[in-house]
């Protein structure tokens, strides 16, 4: 899911395995927090760097791509890059939690 993160900037809502495209319809990116936890609970077993790098890589492109001027807005289209209107309360409490605990060497 990495790769596909890479590709797009985002972790679009489905993703097409067969084409290697996202789904003409579910195109979107929500701001979920599992692939950001999964790099969490990652980490935190192995030690491994590349999750940190991989973390670097999420918080860049959330920053790059869904930062507006209040806070944060769902990618309408992970390929236009076109914005929403929105921010699920997850974000906060999840997605951003994790990408926290990442990072933070006390934890």
């Amino acid at each position: 899911f990495f790769s596909v993160w890479e590709k797009f900037g985002a972790l679009p809502e489905r993703f097409l395995i067969s084409s290697d495209e996202a789904h003409q319809t579910e195109n979107y990116y929500p701001q979920r927090p599992e692939i950001i936890e999964s790099t969490w609970y990652l980490y935190q077993s192995t030690k491994d760097p590349k999750y940190l790098q991989m973390g670097k890589v999420f918080y860049e492109s959330l920053m790059n791509k869904t930062r507006v001027e209040y806070g944060f807005a769902h990618l309408k289209d992970v390929r236009s890059g076109v914005l929403e209107d929105r921010m699920s309360s997850f974000f906060l409490t999840e997605t951003c939690k994790y990408l926290y605990l990442l990072f933070d060497e006390n934890n």
